[in-house]
């Protein structure tokens, strides 16, 4: 129950923090790993200028880790933030893997 307060607490916050843009907010299955709430400006995912090809490795699983921890890697061209937030909303609101997933990482670099 303190879970789902705070959780309530945190999206409260983040949504009067966005100035009145809209935005699609996604809130982790579980604050056990401190995975953040994301708050993606609606004007950004759903543009199509914005939108990337991503690609998908197949699943893996790294040597010396637990029996039931794979990894899979996407990957994507950006050139702005707002290729980085289509990527990520595309990828967390789409993908079931990656929104159930406990400890997601992302990283980006502009050319």
């Amino acid at each position: 129950q303190q879970q789902d307060d705070d959780h309530r607490t945190a999206l409260k916050a983040a949504n009067d923090d966005e100035n009145d843009q809209e935005v699609q907010t996604f809130i982790p299955p579980t604050t056990r790993y401190n995975q953040p709430i994301r708050n993606f400006p609606t004007s950004v995912i759903n543009n199509p200028k914005y939108q990337r090809e991503i690609l998908h490795t197949p699943p893996f699983h790294p040597p010396k880790s637990g029996a039931a921890e794979n990894m899979i890697a996407h990957v994507c061209e950006v050139k702005c933030m707002e290729h980085v937030h289509w990527a990520l909303a595309e990828l967390l609101f789409n993908d079931k893997k990656v929104a159930k997933a406990t400890h997601n990482m992302f990283a980006y670099r502009f050319h």
